[in-house]
């Protein structure tokens, strides 16, 4: 049978252990893997022999209470022995309906030849032999390897659902980068369009500042996407790791022995609880804006004309007022009483802008039809805008930035009659329209 050592220090150790590669545990999610492989293949004897003996003859049956591929001699063998007559046989046929559990093999000690390991000692963390038990590990704590085993399983099930958790995250944190780098791109190209159209009412004299400010547009727009590229190259790296882990410990466990998985789970725990603690990057680390800005300028100021920024206004940052109130706050109003609205536009970080240009738009909905408003622009970031309703109701105020919400877009008040004091004979509470 082939015996394959993985390289497992190269996702759970930082060395090989005592330098040597023999210490390497045996990857026994690969072997029982090739034992499949050539078990449904029916390979020669280079790759699938018997396990009982050292003929290399090819197996034909496999026993399914001893766990192991018995050539011929040794099935008859088997059949006639006193302790393994009534032993289960079952053909290779059998066997591959059996999947991956018809290939384990059992585990023996190295000590005590013919001993398997049935139980498992927690003062020494390893597994030993009913032999072991006397000699080697006697007074040391020991239980059925089943028994341990259910309760190690469970916490490392625990710990793969966190890991699993994890490469979720890193999953949504690539897929965030990859939406700002097609934002990069499609503000990058807004904005070389913006540029091309300003340049076009200019004279050929502009020619050469326009290409300079083309080429800042790329200059920017490349050194975001890079930086973009590294790091989403970087969480895709510890995405696949978390990744790699998370199949590598659940294929253990549809594949591997409790003994195998009980020798590993150790390493699995330490590589699984690692991934689970560490930290990385989530957000993007560039963001999407990118803004052509200029101003009407006599010909001799050309050379310096425009400039490229990716300083611009953000809806999710921007914020409206009610006449005097707080920002986003709306308050009740009266019929007929004209209401004032103040927009005040900030960046992404919630600095207060200092220019005007935004194409904000605000429209009201009183149930009954929309009213567009005009917006002005007052040229210090901020932009007011009035309106008067005329019924009482709730109304629904909505503001956008080049098609987006503005913070607490859409919002809502109440709007109510007049309601006075009679002064000639009325009861308290008379409406007077």
């Amino acid at each position: 049978m082939i015996s394959v050592k993985v390289f497992i220090f190269l996702l759970y150790c930082s060395q090989i252990p005592n330098g040597e590669v023999d210490l390497l545990p045996a990857n026994f999610v690969l072997n029982n893997l090739l034992s499949m492989v050539a078990l449904h293949l029916n390979l020669g004897r280079d790759s699938f022999e018997c396990d009982s003996c050292d003929s290399s003859d090819a197996p034909i049956n496999r026993c399914a209470t001893c766990c192991q591929f018995l050539c011929e001699v040794c099935t008859a063998a088997h059949k006639r022995g006193r302790g393994t007559k009534n032993h289960h046989l079952m053909s290779l046929e059998e066997a591959k309906e059996e999947g991956p559990i018809g290939v384990v093999r059992p585990s023996f000690c190295k000590e005590h030849e013919g001993e398997m390991h049935k139980l498992f000692c927690e003062t020494c963390d390893e597994a030993a032999c009913r032999d072991c038990t006397i000699i080697k590990h006697r007074d040391h704590k020991c239980i059925f390897i089943k028994d341990y085993f259910a309760k190690e399983k469970d916490i490392i099930t625990k710990i793969l659902s966190e890991t699993k958790t994890k490469a979720s995250t890193l999953q949504d944190a690539v897929n965030g980068v990859s939406e700002m780098k097609r934002n990069v791109r499609r503000h990058a190209e807004q904005t070389v369009q913006n540029v091309t159209n300003f340049f076009n009412d200019l004279t050929s004299s502009l020619n050469n500042r326009f290409e300079e400010l083309i080429n800042e547009v790329e200059e920017m727009k490349k050194a975001k996407l890079t930086s973009l590229d590294v790091q989403q190259g970087e969480l895709e790296m510890a995405l696949g790791i978390v990744q790699s882990s998370v199949k590598f410990t659940e294929k253990a466990f549809k594949h591997g022995s409790e003994v195998e998985i009980l020798n590993l789970r150790k390493q699995i725990s330490s590589r699984l609880q690692e991934l689970n603690v560490a930290i990385w990057q989530l957000g993007p680390c560039a963001d999407d804006a990118v803004k052509f800005e200029a101003a009407n300028q006599l010909k001799q100021d050309i050379e310096t004309l425009g400039v490229i920024t990716n300083v611009v206004t953000h809806a999710s940052a921007s914020v409206v007022t009610m006449g005097h109130g707080s920002e986003g706050v709306m308050y009740n109003t009266l019929c007929g009483q004209l209401v004032e609205f103040t927009i005040v536009a900030k960046e992404r970080n919630g600095q207060k802008r200092t220019e005007g240009g935004d194409l904000f738009t605000a429209c009201c909905d009183n149930c009954n039809d929309v009213k567009m408003l005009d917006v002005t622009d007052c040229g210090d970031g901020t932009y007011t805008f009035s309106y008067t309703p005329e019924h009482e109701g709730h109304y629904k105020l909505l503001v956008k930035l080049m098609g987006h919400d503005v913070v607490g877009s859409p919002f809502s008040w109440l709007v109510e009659k007049w309601r006075l004091l009679s002064i000639s004979g009325k009861s308290e509470g008379d409406t007077i329209d």
